[in-house]
């Protein structure tokens, strides 16, 4: 199997895990992981976060971005642009929001100041699969791995405990993350 059919593969299984668990578990994994998160170093040191707003089947981090906002940081989300690239943009508010493509929660521009990558202290990263060698399988049109190739800010994955896989398959351009979080366990690289 090539490595491209060993990511759809992997994708497919994971996906359909992962919708399978039930809303309350899908809740309470997110937020131990989420507080996990908040207590390392990375986080409490950083001044600057990029976050997302999850799909149902993604772990979510609504906890951690409450817990940063609570300290006074600033929290930036992701717009997909047309180039497969992601721009950054910092809600004015906490409720400004729209369906953008693929039907994610995105920072409506008109309600949001956009900024630059290089100002991210850390960036708080979504996939599919994570490996203890904190690689990482993404949805597969590459934004994020576009994004972590050129910033310097830790990079870390948050992840339901199923996620975790014995190894992920990866291509050159795959970046791998520092750290990957879950409700029970941390993974450095």
């Amino acid at each position: 199997m090539t490595i491209d059919e060993q990511k759809r593969t992997m994708r497919s299984q994971m996906r359909a895990q992962c919708k399978a668990l039930q809303g309350g578990a899908r809740e309470a994994f997110s937020a131990a992981a989420c507080e996990r998160l908040a207590a390392l170093p990375a986080f409490i040191g950083a001044s600057c976060i990029l976050a997302y707003k999850a799909m149902p089947h993604e772990c979510d981090p609504q906890r951690l971005v409450e817990i940063a906002w609570e300290m006074g940081k600033k929290i930036a989300f992701p717009v997909c642009a047309e180039d497969y690239s992601l721009r950054l943009w910092i809600p004015k508010t906490r409720d400004a929001f729209l369906k953008g493509k693929y039907g994610i929660w995105e920072p409506d521009p008109s309600r949001a100041a956009q900024i630059e990558a290089d100002a991210l202290d850390l960036i708080v990263v979504p996939g599919v699969a994570f490996d203890a060698s904190c690689r990482r399988l993404g949805q597969g049109a590459g934004y994020y791995d576009r994004l972590l190739q050129t910033v310097g800010a830790v990079k870390i994955g948050v992840a339901f405990p199923l996620q975790i896989v014995a190894s992920v398959p990866v291509r050159a351009h795959d970046v791998a993350l520092d750290v990957v979080v879950t409700a029970d366990t941390v993974f450095s690289r």
